[in-house]
């Protein structure tokens, strides 16, 4: 479960969204560069990123196949 807090409403405004599953690692980071924090959890044993948006309300997503099982994911910088 994510729990968001948006600095658009000075942080009066929140939002709690279910996204990944056990076992997924979440990660923290602006994916689409629109400078705003998507919803990103990676899952080790498929290797697949799965991206909700915040450029659009986190109502589309991706997924996206990038390294191998097990691999350890970073943030970008």
């Amino acid at each position: 479960m994510w729990y968001l807090r948006f600095s658009s409403t000075s942080y009066n405004g929140s939002a709690n969204y279910q996204w990944g599953l056990r076992g997924d690692v979440p990660i923290v980071t602006d994916f689409d560069d629109d400078h705003k924090t998507d919803l990103v959890v990676y899952r080790p044993s498929t290797a697949v990123w799965y991206v909700s948006f915040s450029s659009t309300g986190y109502n589309t997503g991706a997924n996206y196949q990038w390294g191998l099982p097990r691999d350890t994911p970073l943030p970008k910088p």
